[in-house]
């Protein structure tokens, strides 16, 4: 049987990553001393970093208050949907999806990512490319992926 110790979970709140969540929570508890990484990753609006990049300020996501709202709804979403006996941390990025939840995944030394087919919006991800294929292909650790 695999044994995971550490798991990422990419969460953006959709039914997926709710059920990717539910799935890996189930992993965690079948493998001892096993943490969750629950990670969640806003793409920026390109005309606020441009705009601040012009003006040689640095793009604060701190201080952007569409981002704080979307942390704190998912944040609570998480610790709702998590059992307190489970370890975990809650993550918050503002970037590309797919790059940042690669580096978090390498960053917190992960051997596996569950994560839903589908995030948000079809659109977006055809325009974006789908993060669940980026993460399959780069990723240096097995990715489960929930429909």
């Amino acid at each position: 049987m695999l044994h995971f110790k550490k798991i990422l979970v990419p969460y953006d709140g959709s039914d997926h990553a709710k059920k990717a969540l539910k799935e890996a929570v189930s992993i965690a508890e079948t493998c001892e001393d096993a943490k969750l990484f629950v990670a969640t990753v806003v793409y920026p609006v390109p005309s606020t970093v441009v705009i601040a990049e012009e003006h040689a300020f640095v793009f604060d996501a701190e201080r952007n208050t569409e981002s704080m709202k979307i942390k704190e709804t998912t944040q609570k979403e998480i610790r709702e949907l998590l059992p307190p006996d489970i370890p975990h941390e809650i993550l918050f990025n503002i970037g590309n999806p797919g790059s940042v939840l690669l580096s978090l995944a390498k960053e917190h030394d992960c051997d596996l990512i569950v994560m839903g087919s589908r995030g948000r919006g079809a659109l977006k991800s055809l325009l974006l490319g789908s993060v669940s294929a980026h993460l399959v292909s780069n990723a240096h650790c097995p990715v489960l992926v929930i429909k």
